[in-house]
């Protein structure tokens, strides 16, 4: 069962489109300051959407400590997770970006993990 404790939410956002149906997925921060879904395979991204804003409303995102995630695809627990194109957690490959690492184990797209996101960088 997932659970979250996030210990970083970013304040002073606000979302860039309808991002209601993306709670739990990796998001990305836009030079104006507009939060938006991640739309790229292990593209870098700033944290995990925590509410369901509507384009313009303030939108929260947990940088640091433990979030829910979607997850994309099956997840060992353990396994450091970039976000998909669909801003989903997925296994990070070699030569990938990751966000953070997989506590709970997800054994199917669309089941929610436990991610801590105090990890990131290159998987090797």
């Amino acid at each position: 069962m997932a659970y979250e404790n996030p210990k970083d939410v970013i304040p002073g956002l606000a979302a860039a489109t309808d991002l209601n149906g993306d709670q739990f997925k990796f998001v990305k921060i836009t030079g104006d300051g507009l939060v938006s879904l991640n739309d790229t395979l292990a593209a870098p991204v700033d944290g995990i959407l925590q509410d369901k804003p509507l384009e313009g409303q303030a939108a929260s995102v947990a940088a640091a400590g433990v979030s829910k995630c979607v997850a994309g695809d099956i997840v060992a627990a353990g396994a450091l997770v970039t976000s998909d194109a669909l801003g989903k957690a997925v296994t990070a490959t070699t030569g990938q970006f990751f966000r953070g690492r997989a506590i709970t184990a997800a054994g199917a797209a669309g089941e929610l993990i436990s991610v801590h996101l105090g990890l990131m960088g290159i998987a090797p």
